[in-house]
């Protein structure tokens, strides 16, 4: 397991994520298999973006770390995603193979049965476990008894088929201003707003959704909203108004339900789910524009401006 960087070179407006196959996730035999120690090799560079809470950051700090157990590294990027600064790069922890993970997965949630969703790297690929169960022999629920070792463990993993960016319409953000004085030019001053939510199919997965748009290089949010105030200028014997257009995020995501029996590395993989489609705002990605003219007035509309 290492530290990776989770953002990545902005290279284009659209980026397919690699597709893995099973047989890609089941490294090692059985018998062989270990998870490696953390390291602290220094990962490449990329870009840095803002920050947002991911169980998986973690902070400078911990970088200078020589050789770290993986459940302790796990432990402690919580506690650091918790403090971490806005502007600290992103970071997910990176495994080996979905074994590993799980392998350090199933340790945490043995001592808190309440942590059941993780956003990491295998390989490259950023992937996301949720409604990640234990299931203890004879036991109701988890967590009774910590002597016990689960029998089985399930989840639900998610991953991204393709993602890219695209500009939402123009859309009124301001009422519409009339220069009232005929021949000489105005100056408004404008309450500007608007308010853009994110839009996908059943069965997409925002959380995921959102790490896996900061992998590619765009905080996003599920509800993005923004005002301001503004000076304008409204020509001689016309009319101005404030138009806004935002970036959005549009990504395709498949799920699938996996099993674990304890005692052995082989993870049982149902089928992927069909292609499900997702549109998310990013954070800081409104556009605004004056307009002037009649004819490119919406006079039934002020959104949420003045």
């Amino acid at each position: 397991m290492q530290l990776f960087d989770g953002s990545t070179t902005y290279l284009g407006d659209t980026t397919s994520e690699e597709n893995h196959s099973d047989e890609e996730y089941k490294k090692g035999e059985a018998s062989e298999y270990s998870c490696r120690k953390f390291t602290g090799s220094k990962p490449p560079p990329f870009s840095k973006l803002k920050n947002s809470h991911n169980p998986f950051m973690m902070s400078d700090s911990l970088k200078s770390q020589t050789i770290i157990p993986a459940l302790a590294l796990i432990f402690m990027s919580i506690h650091a995603a918790a403090a971490m600064p806005r502007e600290q790069p992103h970071l997910f922890l990176r495994f080996e193979d979905m074994t590993c993970a799980i392998e350090a997965f199933t340790d945490m949630v043995m001592q808190d049965p309440h942590v059941t969703s993780f956003y990491f790297l295998v390989g490259h690929k950023l992937v996301g476990v949720t409604d990640f169960t234990l299931h203890y022999p004879n036991v109701a629920t988890a967590g009774q008894n910590l002597s016990l070792q689960p029998s089985s463990i399930v989840w639900n993993e998610h991953h991204v088929i393709q993602q890219g960016t695209w500009w939402d319409k123009w859309r009124p953000a301001s009422c519409v201003h009339q220069n009232g004085l005929g021949d000489t030019p105005v100056t408004v001053t404008v309450t500007q707003g608007m308010a853009a939510s994110a839009k996908y199919k059943a069965g997409f997965h925002l959380e995921y959704g959102k790490m896996a748009a900061l992998h590619f290089g765009h905080e996003t949010t599920g509800k993005n909203e923004n005002s301001g105030v503004r000076t304008y200028v409204v020509p001689a014997h016309s009319f101005g108004q404030v138009w806004q257009q935002q970036l959005m995020v549009w990504q395709d995501q498949q799920v699938r339900r996996c099993v674990k029996l304890l005692g052995n590395n082989v993870i049982t993989y149902g089928k992927w789910s069909e292609s499900l489609r997702g549109d998310l705002p990013v954070t800081d990605g409104a556009s605004y524009g004056w307009s002037t003219g009649w004819e490119n007035m919406d006079f039934g509309s002020c959104s949420g401006g003045t």
